[in-house]
């Protein structure tokens, strides 16, 4: 597999992660956690589209 399968395929676990993690943050009540979390959310989506984009570009 080269870089940009890889990504692809990793990048759904990733977001399911960042997902999780701010769902967690946000039931327990942590601020600075929500900001942390919610950061990581906002990068997923972005390497989500960008991975969107390429996979769409390669075709």
């Amino acid at each position: 597999m080269n870089g940009r399968s890889t990504l692809i395929v990793l990048l759904p676990l990733m977001c399911a992660v960042a997902f999780l993690t701010l769902r967690d943050t946000l039931s327990t009540g942590g601020t600075a956690d929500t900001v942390v979390a919610a950061a990581f959310v906002v990068i997923e989506v972005v390497l989500c589209a960008l991975a969107s984009r390429e996979t769409r570009r390669a075709r």
